[in-house]
Protein backbone atom coordinates (compact mmCIF):
# COMPACT_ATOMS: atom_id res chain seq x y z
CA UNK A 1 0.00 0.00 0.00
CA UNK A 2 2.54 2.62 1.13
CA UNK A 3 6.19 2.33 0.29
CA UNK A 4 7.67 2.99 3.74
CA UNK A 5 11.14 1.62 4.41
CA UNK A 6 12.85 0.72 7.66
CA UNK A 7 14.62 4.08 7.90
CA UNK A 8 11.31 5.98 7.66
CA UNK A 9 9.80 3.80 10.40
CA UNK A 10 12.76 4.44 12.71
CA UNK A 11 12.51 8.18 12.07
CA UNK A 12 8.77 8.18 12.84
CA UNK A 13 9.40 6.16 16.02
CA UNK A 14 12.09 8.56 17.26
CA UNK A 15 9.91 11.60 16.52
CA UNK A 16 6.93 9.98 18.28
CA UNK A 17 9.13 9.22 21.32
CA UNK A 18 10.34 12.82 21.46
CA UNK A 19 6.88 14.36 21.00
CA UNK A 20 4.77 11.99 23.13
CA UNK A 21 7.29 10.82 25.68
CA UNK A 22 7.84 7.29 26.99
CA UNK A 23 4.62 7.29 29.08
CA UNK A 24 2.13 7.99 26.28
CA UNK A 25 3.97 6.33 23.39
CA UNK A 26 2.72 2.72 24.04
CA UNK A 27 -0.90 3.86 24.20
CA UNK A 28 -0.50 5.96 21.04
CA UNK A 29 1.20 3.09 19.20
CA UNK A 30 -1.61 0.72 20.22
CA UNK A 31 -4.24 3.22 19.03
CA UNK A 32 -2.47 3.75 15.71
CA UNK A 33 -2.19 -0.02 15.29
CA UNK A 34 -5.93 -0.42 15.86
CA UNK A 35 -6.66 2.29 13.29
CA UNK A 36 -4.38 0.65 10.77
CA UNK A 37 -6.05 -2.73 11.43
CA UNK A 38 -9.51 -1.23 10.93
CA UNK A 39 -8.40 0.44 7.71
CA UNK A 40 -6.97 -2.85 6.40
CA UNK A 41 -10.17 -4.71 7.26
CA UNK A 42 -12.28 -2.06 5.56
CA UNK A 43 -10.09 -2.20 2.46
CA UNK A 44 -10.27 -5.99 2.45
CA UNK A 45 -14.07 -5.95 2.82
CA UNK A 46 -14.33 -3.41 0.01
CA UNK A 47 -12.21 -5.47 -2.37
CA UNK A 48 -14.14 -8.64 -1.47
CA UNK A 49 -17.44 -6.88 -2.13
CA UNK A 50 -16.18 -5.52 -5.45
CA UNK A 51 -14.99 -8.99 -6.47
CA UNK A 52 -18.40 -10.45 -5.58
CA UNK A 53 -20.15 -7.73 -7.56
CA UNK A 54 -17.95 -8.36 -10.61
CA UNK A 55 -18.69 -12.11 -10.42
CA UNK A 56 -22.41 -11.40 -10.13
CA UNK A 57 -22.27 -9.13 -13.17
CA UNK A 58 -20.37 -11.77 -15.17
CA UNK A 59 -22.90 -14.45 -14.22
CA UNK A 60 -25.78 -12.15 -15.14
CA UNK A 61 -24.23 -11.54 -18.56
CA UNK A 62 -23.77 -15.30 -19.07
CA UNK A 63 -27.37 -15.95 -18.06
CA UNK A 64 -28.59 -13.26 -20.46
CA UNK A 65 -26.47 -14.68 -23.29
CA UNK A 66 -27.65 -18.25 -22.64
CA UNK A 67 -31.23 -17.07 -22.29
CA UNK A 68 -31.02 -15.42 -25.68
CA UNK A 69 -29.54 -18.52 -27.26
CA UNK A 70 -32.29 -20.86 -26.02
CA UNK A 71 -35.04 -18.34 -26.77
CA UNK A 72 -36.75 -18.26 -23.39
CA UNK A 73 -39.79 -16.48 -24.84
CA UNK A 74 -40.47 -19.37 -27.21
CA UNK A 75 -40.15 -21.91 -24.39
CA UNK A 76 -42.55 -19.92 -22.22
CA UNK A 77 -45.06 -19.68 -25.10
CA UNK A 78 -44.84 -23.43 -25.69
CA UNK A 79 -45.43 -24.14 -22.02
CA UNK A 80 -48.37 -21.74 -21.91
CA UNK A 81 -49.89 -23.39 -25.01
CA UNK A 82 -49.53 -26.81 -23.38
CA UNK A 83 -51.23 -25.53 -20.22
CA UNK A 84 -54.07 -24.07 -22.28
CA UNK A 85 -54.56 -27.41 -24.07
CA UNK A 86 -54.52 -29.25 -20.74
CA UNK A 87 -57.16 -26.85 -19.40
CA UNK A 88 -59.45 -27.69 -22.36
CA UNK A 89 -59.38 -31.41 -21.50
CA UNK A 90 -59.57 -30.95 -17.73
CA UNK A 91 -63.32 -31.55 -17.67
CA UNK A 92 -62.87 -34.94 -19.39
CA UNK A 93 -60.41 -36.09 -16.76
CA UNK A 94 -62.63 -34.88 -13.94
CA UNK A 95 -65.73 -36.64 -15.33
CA UNK A 96 -63.79 -39.92 -15.81
CA UNK A 97 -62.50 -39.74 -12.27
CA UNK A 98 -65.98 -39.29 -10.79
CA UNK A 99 -67.39 -42.19 -12.86
CA UNK A 100 -64.66 -44.61 -11.78
CA UNK A 101 -64.99 -43.90 -8.06
CA UNK A 102 -66.46 -46.81 -6.07
CA UNK A 103 -69.80 -46.08 -4.59
CA UNK A 104 -69.92 -45.36 -0.90
CA UNK A 105 -73.37 -46.84 -0.36
CA UNK A 106 -73.70 -49.82 1.96
CA UNK A 107 -74.99 -52.95 0.31
CA UNK A 108 -76.36 -56.01 2.06
CA UNK A 109 -74.61 -59.15 1.07
CA UNK A 110 -77.17 -61.43 2.79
Amino acid sequence: MFDIGFLELVLIGVLALLVLGPERLPHAARTVGQWVGKAKRMASNLTDELDRQVKIDELQKKIDMEGDSIKVDEVQKTIQDALDQAEKFKHLVNSDATENQPSTEKTDLK
